[in-house]
Parts: structure tokens; C-alpha cells; sequence
């Protein structure tokens, strides 16, 4: 019984030897396999990143997201600058997004002619593009900040205050008018 053991376990031992000498025969194997595990890793990756972004090709941002997003950023940027301490920044907007939409457009031209005068009206029709159901978004405008609240530790120095007036102002383009900084805790 062990002898039956041992001979298939040579058998599979020189099937191994074989198909190994034969993989080794053949010419650049190491490209082929590095090739090989480089197309399993790229299947992998789209795979598992491409789904999410296909399923929102176009995703429209509120206001309030906006405005949060400003205010993380604006936040972050103001920490920075030497003499600041906590920070607090609240931004308003003008209004909310406005969204450009894809059109398709139909020109008709009438002649009419009558009592020897030929009469011609251009009459242009446009339809907005709608794909799967939804109307086709070319751009989406975000809405201008009308003002901005920082609430800053260190601001007290004039210096500070100054600075930080003129990050918004380079950042976003807000008049100084629009900008209030205000002492913090």
C-alpha cells in the first residue's frame, strides 16, 4: 500500500519536474508572468473604483454643501497662518447653483407668398436633451458668496486680522466690505 503512495507521489513529483522544465524553455517568462499579474491587478482595480463612478457620472451639489465645503477649506487654510488659534468661519451664498442644460435646437423656415410679396419667417425651437429619463447637465454654476464670518482665536492682533482678510479676499474674490473677523475664546 505505501509502495502505491510512493510511486504516485513520484509520478506527480515528475509531472511537476516536466511542466516546470517546459515553462522554463519557454523565452522571456518573466514578462509574460509580470504582463500576466499586471492585467489581474488593473481587472481588480477598475473593477472595484469604476463602478462608483459610472453610477454618478453627474452628481449635483446643494448649497449647503457648497457652503460646507468653503468653510472646511477656508478653515483649514486660516489655521495655518502663524498667531491663529481655534477657527470658526460661516459663508453665505448669493443664491443656488444654476445649471446650464444640453439643448437641441430645430430652425424652420415658412415662405409664404401673397399678393406679390414673399413673406419669410425662421421659427427656432429649443428642446432639452434627455437621456435614461434625465435631462443632460452641460455645466453647473455655482453661486457666488455674498459674505463671510470668521470667528478666529488671535484675531485681536491687527496683523492676524489683516491676513487672514487677505487669504478670503485671494481665495474667493470677496470684498473686504463682505469679510467680518471677529475675536475668538
Amino acid at each position: 500500500m505505501e509502495e502505491k503512495l510512493d510511486e504516485k507521489k513520484e509520478k506527480k513529483g515528475l509531472g511537476n519536474l516536466k511542466l516546470f522544465q517546459k515553462l522554463k524553455s519557454i523565452k522571456h517568462i518573466e514578462i509574460i508572468i509580470a504582463v500576466i499579474l499586471g492585467a489581474i491587478v488593473l481587472l481588480i482595480y477598475f473593477s472595484t473604483f469604476n463602478t462608483s463612478s459610472s453610477e454618478t457620472s453627474f452628481e449635483a451639489t446643494s448649497t449647503t454643501e457648497y457652503a460646507a465645503m468653503l468653510e472646511s477649506k477656508l478653515e483649514n487654510v486660516i489655521k495655518q497662518i502663524s498667531g491663529v488659534g481655534n477657527v470658526s468661519v460661516m459663508v453665505t451664498l448669493s443664491s443656488g447653483p444654476e445649471y446650464i442644460y444640453a439643448t437641441s435646437e430645430e430652425e424652420k423656415i415658412n415662405e409664404n407668398q401673397g399678393s406679390g410679396s414673399t413673406t419669410t419667417s425662421t421659427t427656432i425651437t429649443k428642446e432639452p436633451v434627455i437621456i435614461s429619463g434625465d435631462i443632460v447637465v452641460v455645466k453647473e454654476i455655482m453661486p457666488t458668496v455674498s459674505g463671510i464670518v470668521v470667528v478666529a482665536g488671535g484675531a485681536q492682533d491687527t496683523r492676524v486680522k489683516l491676513e487672514i482678510i487677505k487669504a478670503i479676499q485671494a481665495l474667493l474674490d470677496v470684498p473686504q466690505a463682505n469679510i467680518e473677523v471677529l475675536v475668538g475664546k
